[in-house]
């Protein structure tokens, strides 16, 4: 892995610290850049290379983030969240709602797109930012079918519960054919969201077990190596939502996403596969 430097991550956590305080204030990147002590360009350059986005594209991303979830959850006016957010007129805080989000904020009001909520980075995101290794790939693959158990999940106990049950029931097939975890989050808060655990095949596992059979008809995917264990998981999605995707034209497929588990001796492996949408217009 390559090396931490504690005193850019220390540095750059204190500049967000800054931007998530003053997001409905007029600040600029020299306002940044004093926060913590550094001449403009020397900021923008550590910046960019630790957090991965301009302090701009950050303030603009956590302030269009806050404001979308206000549209959602107050009966406040588009007007009124774009004036406290630092946008001078509906035009303006619009043109930049849609190009960063995809939506005009109306839109967003009726059909809210959760994995699009950019978080407030931590130190724990800017660790695992400087340990990234390889980038995210578009890949081809034919239509497949998995088979398994369904299982809603509140934590990722959950997740291992699912697993362990399908190892006890089929620990042949564990072992020979490709495993796969698919998680579907649910877009209402009420409902549980669901982990699919399985494995790649075509023939039918039992007849007498409560066994799901799942298709899945895309055939693109973004694809990517997660290292670490499941608890760095989310940061590494983070970096894939929020960083990564918005700085191409892909559309992924919002709220699912695919872990293909692999083992080697004590270690698992597990590759992300999120399916592709189709291009984005951003």
């Amino acid at each position: 892995m390559k090396p931490v430097n504690e005193h850019n991550i220390r540095s750059m956590v204190m500049a967000i610290d800054f931007i998530e305080t003053h997001l409905k204030d007029p600040i600029t990147v020299g306002d940044m850049a004093d926060a913590v002590a550094y001449s403009i360009f020397h900021f923008c350059r550590i910046f960019n290379a630790t957090v991965h986005h301009t302090p701009y594209d950050y303030l603009m991303r956590r302030r269009l983030t806050e404001a979308a979830k206000e549209l959602t959850t107050t009966s406040r006016k588009v007007i009124e969240v774009a004036l406290d957010y630092q946008f001078n007129s509906p035009e303006v805080f619009s043109r930049a709602f849609k190009r960063f989000l995809g939506q005009s904020p109306l839109q967003w009001k009726k059909a809210e797109a959760a994995d699009q909520y950019m978080p407030k980075l931590t130190e724990r995101h800017l660790i695992h930012r400087s340990q990234l290794k390889g980038i995210p790939e578009l890949v081809s693959r034919q239509p497949f079918v998995l088979q398994g158990l369904m299982a809603p999940i509140l934590n990722t106990s959950d997740m291992d519960e699912a697993w362990a049950t399908l190892h006890h029931l089929f620990p042949s097939l564990i072992e020979h054919l490709p495993s796969w975890g698919v998680y579907w989050k649910s877009r209402m808060p009420s409902v549980s969201d669901y982990y699919f655990a399985g494995v790649e095949t075509n023939e039918p596992l039992a007849s007498d077990l409560p066994v799901s059979t799942k298709s899945f008809p895309y055939t693109r995917y973004l694809k990517w190596q997660h290292y670490g264990d499941r608890s760095t998981l989310p940061l590494s999605l983070d970096y894939v939502y929020h960083t990564w995707q918005p700085k191409t034209d892909i559309q992924l497929t919002p709220n699912l996403r695919m872990e293909e588990i692999s083992t080697d001796g004590n270690s698992d492996t597990l590759m992300l596969w999120i399916p592709v949408q189709s291009p984005s217009k951003r």
